[in-house]
């Protein structure tokens, strides 16, 4: 038997934490604490959203820079088969 375990919407808790703690008191359950921590959680993930969408960003950077740096490299060590193909040929 799987019993159920109630679930805060995160977009509700986020912009309805006074709400949700007295609907919860309503009911006679004290989460405080834990609608204290949620909270405190949930500004520490919006402090850190900016932070990991600009390590993203770097990281898509730097993919791109090694794929072109990839691309040249190959059209390099073609040009120089091409050219020492070319020389073979000539001796």
């Amino acid at each position: 038997m799987c019993t159920r375990t109630p679930v805060i919407d995160p977009a509700l808790f986020r912009d309805n934490l006074d709400a949700v703690r007295t609907a919860l008191a309503n009911r006679g359950v004290d989460m405080t604490r834990e609608l204290e921590e949620l909270a405190a959680l949930e500004a520490r993930r919006r402090r850190l959203l900016p932070e990991l969408e600009g390590l993203k960003r770097e990281q898509n950077t730097a993919a791109d820079e090694v794929a072109k740096a990839k691309k040249l490299h190959r059209a390099g060590v073609r040009n120089a088969k091409a050219r020492a193909r070319r020389a073979r040929a000539r001796s």
